[in-house]
């Protein structure tokens, strides 16, 4: 869907886009520096990446922007072309990246790991809404942990930690989402 506004851009608008970042910051990354010292090769595309990543938070004129901690960098990257843009620059939040559906290596497209967006579900979500009533007394910072168990006993847990302000003038509410046989369990 970025490709609505990648796709205008000619070879010209790319060469001003890349005049706006420094190459010396994103040699500096951890994974292109070691590349580098054991004479290894960086591809052309993996500079391209964070520019392009960038320029979508300049097209989205996005406020916030959710990443993977291994994000951080090419999130920044959107921050700064937004403020060459006039913008501003969005929030950058950034969490541990997830594992993936094999367990062990990070949750990733090219790693054949990851639920994608348009998969049909193997099973039918449920949503449960929690009543602002539970919330009153729980002022401040609260912590949610959600489990879910499969068939073979496996569990995967995740955590939400967030600011709880029951004076806003609207009620609060969360929703959650289990299936009927996944045995989810919250805690709060």
């Amino acid at each position: 869907w970025n490709s609505s506004w990648l796709s205008r851009l000619d070879f010209k608008d790319v060469i001003t886009l890349a005049s706006r970042i420094n190459l010396g910051p994103m040699l500096e990354r951890r994974e292109f520096k070691e590349r580098l010292q054991d004479g290894r090769e960086i591809a052309m595309h993996e500079l391209l990446y964070p520019l392009v990543q960038g320029y979508d938070s300049v097209q989205l004129r996005a406020d916030i922007e959710l990443g993977g901690a291994d994000q951080i960098f090419n999130l920044n990257v959107g921050r700064h072309l937004m403020s060459c843009y006039e913008l501003r620059p969005q929030m950058v939040l950034t969490m541990p990246l997830l594992v993936g559906l094999d367990g062990s290596e990070k949750m990733s497209k090219s790693k054949g790991n990851h639920v994608a967006i348009l998969d049909e579900p193997p099973f039918e979500w449920q949503a449960a809404e929690i009543p602002a009533s539970r919330f009153a007394g729980l002022e401040g910072l609260c912590r949610v942990v959600a489990t879910q168990v499969d068939a073979a006993g496996n569990s995967a847990s995740a955590t939400l930690d967030f600011w709880l302000d029951t004076t806003a003038p609207l009620a609060p509410q969360l929703v959650l989402a289990t299936t009927p046989d996944s045995g989810a369990v919250l805690a709060g």
